[in-house]
């Protein structure tokens, strides 16, 4: 009959079953940085509260000694820094009973992953904003430029700016031996490019974690979540009257940057009273900060980046 194999491919068509994957695509995470370079000691402290206390006092003076004479004794001072424990983020989302029968795969299992990357980002990310609290290392500090006038790191300059920081961190008298730098990609790729030939070796990449490798005696890691900072023209930031976009990087002492964790990541099932589910929520509590005496234990290296402008 004519026409009858037209319609018969038709409704084969129109019933052709799709296929469901059981595997869930692999999103694309960014390495997290801030477990590996932060101090989380202060944690063992906590018993409970929202606050820890940490006490430092003032230097004290070498005075000249003539026999026969009184001494004068200085008087102790004492001073307090406080990490306030009042970072609380958490990641919810729902899940139907009925949803979950007809699912394919086993939706709270493969979300909760998730959701615990989430809130590892929110930490890390909180956590590099306390860069600022280090020593500032400006233009002025850096082959080329002024104090208002930041320079832009290429790979004509890579080295003399991780050269730079060696020598500002010496004039600080931070000890080498477990310095470490904390840049954004565009500043890791300037190594690679430029400082192979003077001994950088990029590491394993089953290395975790953002390390990429030493370099100049700084172990050097990666993160996406550095601070930037968009400055108008004509309007002072931290000092400088520059337009633009500011870039933070990190260089000196690991473990300057205090990360209280009071209560670690936490999934909890609740069921929805008037729904047929529940609400999955994953939570954490934490803290972040930069006590007095570890300010002079790193440098905040601020550079223009002309990437992001």
């Amino acid at each position: 009959m004519p026409g009858g194999s037209t319609t018969s491919t038709n409704y084969l068509s129109a019933i052709t079953p799709e296929i469901w994957s059981r595997v869930l695509q692999v999103p694309l995470y960014k390495s997290l940085v801030s477990f590996d370079v932060c101090n989380l000691d202060m944690r063992a402290e906590l018993a409970y509260g929202d606050v820890i206390n940490k006490q430092y006092f003032a230097s004290l003076s070498a005075m000249e000694y003539t026999p026969g004479t009184a001494v004068s004794a200085e008087s102790l001072s004492f001073a307090t820094d406080q990490i306030t424990i009042d970072k609380k983020y958490h990641v919810t989302f729902y899940v139907d009973d009925m949803s979950q029968v007809q699912a394919n795969i086993p939706i709270i299992q493969s979300m909760v992953p998730e959701a615990a990357y989430q809130l590892r980002d929110k930490i890390d990310s909180t956590v590099f904003y306390k860069i600022s609290a280090g020593t500032p290392m400006d233009g002025a500090d850096l082959g080329g430029g002024t104090a208002s006038a930041l320079i832009t790191a290429t790979t004509g300059n890579i080295i003399r700016i991780f050269s730079d920081a060696r020598m500002q961190l010496r004039k600080l008298n931070v000890e080498e031996g477990d310095w470490i730098a904390i840049v954004d990609p565009t500043r890791a790729q300037l190594i690679e490019q430029e400082a192979t030939s003077v001994g950088y070796e990029v590491a394993d990449a089953t290395l975790r974690n953002g390390y990429i490798g030493d370099f100049m005696g700084f172990q050097v890691y990666v993160s996406n979540n550095l601070p930037t900072e968009t400055t108008p023209s004509g309007t002072a930031s931290r000092g400088m009257d520059h337009s633009g976009t500011l870039r933070d990087m990190y260089f000196g002492r690991r473990g300057c940057i205090e990360l209280v964790i009071q209560q670690d990541l936490k999934t909890t099932i609740r069921e929805v009273s008037d729904k047929g589910g529940s609400n999955i929520l994953t939570t954490v509590l934490f803290g972040t900060g930069v006590v007095t005496q570890n300010k002079s234990r790193y440098l905040d290296a601020m550079i223009f980046d002309a990437a992001a402008a």
